[in-house]
């Protein structure tokens, strides 16, 4: 929590040392293995989506965790566009 709001920086990519943090942080192992229960197929917290051409998503990286598959590249390059908001979001 920060200011009253969860914050997440959670991610099973190859750049997480998990065996380190279990080491050294109080109660994270029991925090990763209740997060990656969460983020099975059945969980009403995992969602799966295909992209197609032109479409995008906007996540706010500090409140969700994410991943994607393996794609394929069909000619169109893939775009990655970060952004730094110095206001807290809304959307209705």
């Amino acid at each position: 929590m920060k200011n009253g709001e969860l914050m997440s920086r959670f991610s099973l990519d190859n750049t997480s040392d998990w065996d380190y943090g279990f080491k050294n942080v109080k109660f994270l192992k029991e925090a990763y293995l209740l997060l990656t229960k969460l983020i099975t197929p059945n969980s009403p917290y995992y969602i799966e989506m295909k992209l197609e051409k032109n479409q995008g998503i906007i996540m706010a990286k500090d409140k969700i965790s994410h991943g994607r598959k393996e794609f394929k590249d069909q000619g169109s390059r893939r775009e990655k566009i970060r952004g730094l908001f110095e206001k807290k979001l809304k959307f209705n």
